[in-house]
């Protein structure tokens, strides 16, 4: 769930607040499974608000490099809040689940039809 503040006159988003909740399964190292959760959100949230891919009237793509469009930086972000639930996999010894790419399809909304 994000809580942001959108600057009318630039269309500038600021991220207020940031709560997430993951079902990870037996974390078997916390401090790891939040350092993925963060940077999911960090490159969803990238995808959502700062990057774009831009073509040319001829259908060229313009914006093919880092160089091209932006991508956050640590002031477009902020220290995100997230739990986790813990229900085991019955598929894994350890009742593990994957954890890397959760946060970045959650913080990714749907494209707009242009």
């Amino acid at each position: 769930m994000a809580v942001v503040e959108v600057d009318e006159e630039t269309g500038r988003v600021k991220i207020l607040s940031y709560m997430s909740v993951d079902d990870a399964g037996f974390l078997i190292n916390p401090l790891l499974v939040q350092g993925q959760v963060h940077g999911g959100l960090a490159q969803g949230i990238g995808q959502a608000l700062f990057e774009e891919a831009v073509f040319d009237e001829s259908g060229q793509l313009v914006s093919s490099t880092l160089m091209d469009y932006a991508i956050p930086k640590t002031d477009d972000l902020i220290s995100f809040q997230n739990d986790h639930t813990r229900t085991h996999s019955p598929r894994t010894t350890l009742g593990v689940k994957g954890i890397g790419e959760a946060a970045t399809i959650g913080s990714t909304p749907p494209s707009p039809m242009r």
